[in-house]
């Protein structure tokens, strides 16, 4: 007992000395971070400045560069400026963007949704979508599919997903379509709705998209939605193995080998067990 007054100053001791040594390891994190954030910041100052002084001079691509840089601040008055210059040179890309940006404003769908993927490529997303929206609100399918996209992917705003998908399916683009039979299909994000599922898938194969031939043919193998009919499963299954879907020509294969929806036919199932075969020794020669 008479060593506790002891011991207890010891593991005072080591505690004041492990809290120094991790308040320096926090300091040294927190310093290397804004030292890094500091360096980058200098490093876009520098290349900013450099493009400057490289658009002043009258170079027609760092003119453009240069006004897309105040375009992503929302600086159109700036970025026009020094796009037209750059136009005015020839350089292409500033002519297509002006060209698109004044048709874009003049309300051509077409115009906006070039636009819109023109600042999608340099990364200015938020304005991108602003004319994606503009060009879907007027029916422009690709626009509405690529909402469909955005919305699924990256902002994870389901509902608009699906009303922006909806339209674009509707006018036949396959990734909607698809989207939306994977969204039915699934159940992840909304409610499980097979027969919907089903619907959209449809219309896809029926447009030769391999994934939605191959995602109905295992509806209708499993009943999924529908009453099991082996014979329509096989005739998906087919027509998704044709266009090189390595799982379709799997299942398909076995259906020979058991004669599920097809005569049995031992051949035809080692044909397609051959094509896997041959299609990833392709792979691995790549």
């Amino acid at each position: 007992m008479s060593n506790t007054p002891g011991l207890l100053k010891f593991f005072r001791i080591i505690g004041w000395l492990l809290g120094g040594l991790l308040a320096v390891i926090v300091l040294l994190v927190v310093g290397l971070f804004l030292f890094g954030y500091a360096l980058s910041s200098y490093d876009q100052y520098q290349e900013k400045k450099e493009l400057r002084l490289s658009a002043e001079k009258g170079n027609s691509e760092s003119q453009y560069k240069y006004g897309l840089l105040f375009a992503r601040a929302k600086d159109y008055q700036n970025a026009i400026l020094w796009i037209q210059k750059a136009a005015q040179q020839g350089d292409s890309d500033a002519k297509e963007f002006l060209q698109a940006y004044q048709a874009a404003s003049a309300g051509d769908a077409k115009a906006q949704f070039d636009l819109a993927l023109n600042l999608d490529t340099y990364n200015d997303k938020d304005e991108a979508i602003l004319w994606y929206r503009k060009a879907a609100q007027q029916g422009h399918a690709e626009a509405q599919e690529t909402l469909g996209y955005y919305y699924s992917s990256n902002n994870k705003n389901i509902p608009e997903s699906i009303k922006w998908d909806k339209l674009a399916a509707l006018q036949g683009r396959v990734s909607s379509q698809v989207r939306l039979g994977d969204l039915y299909s699934s159940g992840t994000d909304i409610e499980k709705n097979s027969q919907e599922a089903i619907r959209w898938y449809r219309m896809a194969a029926e447009q030769n998209d391999e994934s939605a031939q191959f995602s109905l043919g295992v509806m209708y193998k499993n009943g999924d939605g529908v009453e099991i009919n082996l014979p329509e499963a096989a005739r998906w299954l087919l027509k998704a193995a044709e266009n090189d879907h390595e799982e379709a020509m799997e299942m398909l294969a076995d259906m020979y080998a058991k004669g599920e929806g097809v005569e049995k036919d031992p051949a035809k199932a080692k044909e397609w067990s051959d094509k896997i075969k041959q299609r990833n020794d392709a792979y691995k020669g790549e």
